[in-house]
């Protein structure tokens, strides 16, 4: 059976590879589509189903019945829906449906040739296998379908008698030859011609046995069965090329035929058929076959002939299949389909790949060679490579990096760097003063918010920004850094575990589907060293990326330029002044971290580490390790158990790891070898360069560590500290559970824990002996312990503050007391209970942001975008109490009316609701925490961890839950999302007095994006007073008088209730300024719509029967035309109604006329329509809508938004500075 499932497999490939070429070029589908219809399709069709299109159309949801009818016509697709039933019935031992087959109707087909239907052996020639072919018959016709019980139907129902040893040659006879012909015995030639005959001969032809492609069909009853006959002649296509340019040969250089004579061949075979190709051309001869058997060509010549004999005939411009030719029928020949390898030629290279020289693969290599092979030609992948990789598993790796490289080079260059700008004249001098330094601080803090955001955040938030940032020169970095990188790995001797079982998922072929997903979700960082980025990739072919990260995970070769880079040094603290201070980022090649992102989806997901190690892995890992940590503690406490636990910091962990050990661990993981062979190769002497200040240094070797900023880093390191930890006794730990709980590990930050401080020291010394053998030390002096001794009979416990863990080298470990706590993943851990750092760093950041030379909205956004979210960790994992976090918000709220000079009585919601909803979107913290502590807790609870299961059964994490569960209502909303949470925001807004005016702005609430986006539309004054009037915050004598009965509201100039919306819509003191508003929102949309393509007219004067109509706007582009009208409304006004006012009162047909003779349109395909918004600055949504056709789009609602504010804003200011009084209009 093991013959039977090669010459199984043999067959799917060459069946396989014969359908893509047939079909890839014509044809839309996706391979991976296409091989599932088949496979499909096979499983059908033993199993005897009927409706086939229909059941296809259900498996295929995406493709029509018309195209899977399409796709079930074509011949290539056929021939592989019968490998694959070939393949079925070789491991199940079913035959092949006589529909999907080829031959006659009910022919049945085995796989084995020795091997019949029924299991019997079949009686074969002496020294000889039978050679199937397909081919004509004496008479040049088709064979009839049929068979009958003990006999075989051949041409024109000729029967062959039963029991009769029946030799089938390829081909049919030469013309004229007798029916005996068909009984000839088969001879095994000389051993040194390698020869493959599938075509016809004369009677008792010699043949050669090729193992690979016999096959004997027989009866039950053991007599052989007659094939059908082929009237099908295949030329295999050869190129020769000469200098570099494609050379297309003569037919008789390259042809291939099966089954049948070219038309006018001769009776003589062998004298004249094919004569010696020149020598400049590296053609391959497979045979001629002529009377007297076989002859190999002369040596140099490599011209392939598969079948009978051609005669001399004069070069064709190109190879061609032949089809329908047949004893004297004229030829008729059609285009060769171009695929793939088959049409790049290099400089005397043989470029006719034999389908038969396809190596037999283990199983996981079948499916990626199916997929390289079905995308080869698309993805123009070099042919020399390709054809190595099809031979690989022979052993031809010669040129294989050469040529993986050379491949990568021509797919996608790497970019020239552009050379460093010379600065001109003389360096600036530092200023002195106070006002020129504040100037120059201004001045690049502007710079740096305008180039980096979060950059600009992080250097105001530390402080920095009142100094030029001191980095260190490239000389003093390449001296820490070169010897520490350059220093040789550490020799790990250790051999793998041999319980782990490799998880060959993960080397499955890469399909389009992944890499898509995972190029979507890229991260467009800093270039590496060939300064491509992400829409690089965008721009290139998906099924050249796929067929090349296949290529590469089939050879476990990683192309040359992986493994080199460029460092970057990330400072990480505020105040970093030496080079261990800074963190190496190594950026590789965009093309790299795409395809390091796949594999490392993959090993995550299927290798096989310890549940204690939770970086880098799927789940909320900082959560069910804090609360593990923390629980343990609290509950052995309460319980008055004895506990010791050590915190350890692992020194330069990702850069002094060894590579042998990141090898051992990925095989002790249970990653395969095919992958652990291009994890070897990737780390094949790398190399890498620094970036310091725009500089590059020489180029530094990479002879330990993992790059910090490659995908593949994270999980590989988790493997090496994986390894580590498998060296714990797992007998000494804290009792969790049903678990005895030994370690915690996030990354690097391992955390040890015993009964008894005895039993730590031995898991401390087993985990820093482990560790060294991969070259990783631990840092005792940032390390420390917490242990809690207990008073039996008193019941009562204390935290022992004296130092009792040493390490290897006699350096004693730091004991916390019970007022210290150490920062394990961001939060304070301690034997009491510590509040944490959070308050402090929310008063630091606002007064940071407050001493900061920035913009008030650019203070908002950091603090917005930045600074708040930045304590969300601490504040829902740290132990913050309810008026805490009320606290928090009170500072937050206190900082944003100073910024944005508010007054005091600013509504709470104006602070806290979201911009769509007209408010300044400060996140509530008292209302938010708790959410978020409880959607974590509950998290936990639901864990398949374990031990994380078993810590949340404890009392004090029910309590916990329990107490930040309770329900919180505000505004008739029981709170329990973040949704919950923006809607009642919302509503205290609206339900003020002033913020009644904003309700319904939420339905086009992108008009309110400038508040919070920090943009530069606006300066800062403009935008504290357009916050002003957003808010309806502005001094007038309504608002002064609010608890004060006896203050007059009325206005000086017309003695009119001096409100906001008085001045800016009633007052005469504010007309001209009024007009002007509206002109300006006016000429903007005028302005945008002629950048449309409409011509315009502003103001027409229009008589009609009821007087002189004036709208703003008239514009038409082709067949439309549309009247617009602006207007600026009240905010207790409807805007709908406003709008619908305005559109009745132009649409007339005196108006439409005059529109028709101004543009030639009809008048009945004028519109009217309006662009309203109110003095708040929101817009009517009916007019968002209908001018939005004519393509204004959100952005421009915002700018006429903040126009319309603007505008406001000096209608105030011309408010207060007039004296004008208009007495006879006063009311």
């Amino acid at each position: 059976m093991r013959s039977a499932h090669k010459e199984s497999y043999h067959a799917r490939r060459t069946i396989i590879i014969s359908a893509v070429k047939a079909t890839q070029v014509r044809s839309r589908w996706d391979p991976e589509e296409i091989v599932g219809m088949a496979r499909e399709e096979a499983r059908l069709s033993r199993q005897g189903a009927s409706n086939m299109n229909e059941k296809l159309e259900a498996f295929m949801p995406a493709r029509t019945r018309e195209a899977i009818k399409a796709r079930r016509r074509d011949k290539g697709y056929k021939a592989m829906v019968v490998s694959y039933c070939k393949e079925a019935s070789s491991t199940h031992g079913t035959a092949v449906p006589s529909r999907l087959g080829t031959g006659r109707a009910g022919e049945k087909v085995t796989e084995n040739a020795n091997e019949t239907i029924d299991g019997s052996e079949a009686e074969l020639p002496p020294r000889s296998t039978t050679t199937r072919v397909v081919g004509t018959d004496s008479n040049g016709l088709p064979p009839r379908a049929g068979t009958m019980d003990g006999e075989t139907r051949g041409g024109r129902g000729r029967l062959v008698p039963p029991k009769e040893k029946v030799t089938l040659v390829t081909g049919g006879p030469v013309p004229g030859s007798p029916p005996e012909q068909y009984r000839c015995e088969v001879e095994p030639p000389p051993r040194s011609e390698a020869t493959r005959v599938a075509g016809a001969g004369s009677p008792r032809l010699p043949l050669k046995r090729n193992p690979r492609t016999s096959r004997t069909q027989t009866t039950t009853e053991g007599e052989v069965m007659m094939p059908p006959l082929r009237r099908t002649t295949r030329v295999v296509r050869t190129q020769t090329s000469t200098k570099g340019v494609m050379v297309k040969p003569p037919r008789e250089l390259a042809t291939r035929v099966a089954g049948g004579l070219t038309p006018r061949s001769p009776p003589g075979l062998g004298e004249s058929a094919i004569g010696p190709p020149p020598r400049r051309e590296a053609t391959r001869v497979a045979e001629v076959v002529h009377e007297g058997g076989i002859e190999p060509l002369p040596e140099g010549n490599a011209t392939r002939v598969a079948g009978a004999a051609l005669p001399t005939s004069p070069p064709r411009e190109a190879p061609h299949e032949v089809a329908g030719t047949a004893a004297g029928e004229s030829c008729v020949t059609r285009p060769t389909p171009v695929w793939g390898i088959f049409t790049q030629t290099h400089p005397g290279d043989a470029q006719d790949i034999d389908i038969e020289e396809i190596p037999e693969t283990d199983d996981w290599r079948a499916p990626i060679i199916e997929i390289i092979l079905a995308q080869a030609d698309e993805a123009n992948v070099s042919p020399d490579l390709l054809q190595q990789v099809i031979h690989m598993p022979l052993g031809d790796y010669d040129n294989l990096q050469g040529l993986i490289d050379q491949d990568l080079l021509e797919f996608l260059p790497p970019v020239e760097r552009p050379g460093q700008r010379r600065q001109h004249g003389p360096p600036r001098r530092e200023a002195r003063n106070a006002r020129a330094q504040r100037k120059a601080q201004y001045s690049r803090i502007q710079a740096l918010y305008k180039t980096s955001r979060s950059e600009c955040a992080r250097v105001v938030l530390a402080g920095q920004w009142k100094r030029v940032a001191s980095n260190l020169p490239l000389s003093d970095q390449t001296a820490f850094w070169k010897p520490l990188m350059e220093t040789a790995s550490i020799e790990d001797r250790r051999s793998p575990p041999t319980d782990t079982n490799p998880q060959w998922d993960m080397v499955k072929p890469i399909t389009t589907t992944e890499v898509i997903r995972h190029l979507r979700g890229l991260k467009d960082g800093a270039p590496g060293p060939d300064l491509r980025r992400k829409k690089d990739l965008t721009n290139l072919r998906v099924a050249a990326l796929v067929c090349r990260f296949n290529i590469w995970l089939l050879t476990g070769i990683a192309p040359e330029s992986f493994r080199h880079g460029e460092t970057v040094l990330i400072p990480k603290t505020e105040t970093s002044v030496e080079p261990k201070q800074f963190r190496p980022i190594t950026m590789g090649p965009i093309l790299c971290r795409l395809y390091h992102k796949i594999l490392a989806e993959r090993i995550e997901a299927g290798y096989t580490i310890s549940e204690r190690q939770k970086a880098f892995r799927k789940g909320d890992g900082l959560s069910d390790n804090t609360h593990i940590l923390r629980s343990v503690i609290s509950d052995r406490q309460t319980r008055c158990q004895a506990t010791a636990i050590a915190f350890l910091d692992v020194s330069k962990a990702f850069d002094s790891v060894s590579h042998d050990s990141i090898l051992l661990a990925a095989a002790a993981a249970g990653i395969p070898s095919p992958l652990v062979g291009y994890i070897r190769s990737l780390y094949q002497s790398p190399s890498t360069r620094l970036r310091v200040n725009g500089e590059l240094s020489q180029e530094i070797s990479v002879n330990r560590g993992v790059r910090q900023g490659d995908p593949l880093s994270p999980v590989l390191f988790n493997a090496v500290i994986d390894l580590a930890l498998r060296h714990l006794d797992p007998s000494i730990g804290v009792p969790v559970g049903d678990e005895v709980l030994s370690c915690l590990a996030f990354a690097d930050d391992l955390v040890l824990l015993a009964k008894t401080p005895r039993g730590l020291q031995s898991q401390y010394s087993t985990v820093e002996k482990a560790l060294g053998l991969s070259g990783l030390t631990l840092n005792a002096s940032k390390s420390a312990t917490i242990r809690i001794d207990v008073l039996g009979k008193a019941k009562h416990w204390s935290c022992n503050p004296f130092d009792f863990l040493v390490s290897r080298g006699g350096e004693k470990i730091k004991a916390l007391s019970i007022c210290e706590g150490y920062r394990y993943l961001g939060n304070l851990v301690g034997a009491g209970r510590l509040a944490g750092t959070t308050l402090e760093i929310l008063k630091q950041g606002v007064e940071e942001l407050s001493r900061a030379p920035l913009k008030p909205e650019q203070r908002m956004y950091i603090l917005r975008c930045h600074l708040l979210p930045s304590l969300l960790h601490q504040a829902v994992l740290g132990r913050l109490s309810k008026t805490t976090l009320d606290y928090m918000d009170k500072i937050s709220r206190a900082a944003v009316r100073c910024w944005v000079k508010l007054p005091h009585d600013t509504p709470l919601g104006f602070f806290h609701a979201q911009c769509k909803d007209g408010g300044m979107g400060l996140p509530r913290l008292r209302w938010l925490i708790p959410l978020l502590r409880v959607k974590r807790m509950e998290r936990l609870v639901g864990s398949s961890d374990s031990v994380v299961k078993a810590i949340t059964e404890l009392k004090n994490f029910q309590r916990d839950l329990r107490r930040w569960s309770e329900p919180i209502s505000a505004f008739g909303i029981v709170l329990r999302s973040r949704r919950d949470i923006q809607r009642a925001m919302a509503e205290c807004l609206y339900s003020s007095v002033d913020g009644h005016g904003l309700r319904g702005c939420n339905n086009t609430g992108y008009a309110n994006r400038w508040m919070t986006s920090g943009t530069g539309l606006v300066s800062g004054r403009s935008y504290v007073n357009c916050v002003k009037i957003k808010g309806n915050l502005v001094h007038t004598a309504l608002r002064a008088s609010r608890g004060r009965p006896e203050a007059s509201t009325r206005c000086d100039a017309c003695r009119g209730v001096e409100s906001l919306g008085h001045i800016l819509q009633v007052c005469p003191r504010t007309h001209n300024t009024r007009c002007d508003r509206h002109d300006h929102v006016n000429q903007f949309l005028k302005t945008v719509l002629g950048k449309k393509g409409f011509s315009t007219r502003e103001e027409p004067s229009i008589p009609t029967p009821a007087g002189i109509r004036r709208p703003d706007l008239v514009v038409w582009k082709e067949n439309k035309c549309v009247v617009i009208d602006t207007t600026i409304v009240a905010d207790n006004y409807s805007m709908d109604d406003a709008h619908q006012r305005k559109t009745e009162y132009y649409d007339k047909p005196a108006i439409r006329q005059w529109c028709h003779t101004e543009t030639g349109i009809a008048a009945t395909e004028v519109e009217f329509t309006a662009c309203v918004l109110n003095w708040r600055g929101t817009p009517a949504a009916r007019s968002v809508l209908e001018l939005g056709r004519l393509g204004i789009s959100k952005a421009d609602w915002t700018i006429m938004s903040v126009r319309t504010l603007e505008w406001g804003a000096k209608s105030i200011a011309c408010f207060r500075s007039s004296t004008a009084f208009f007495g006879h209009r006063a009311r």
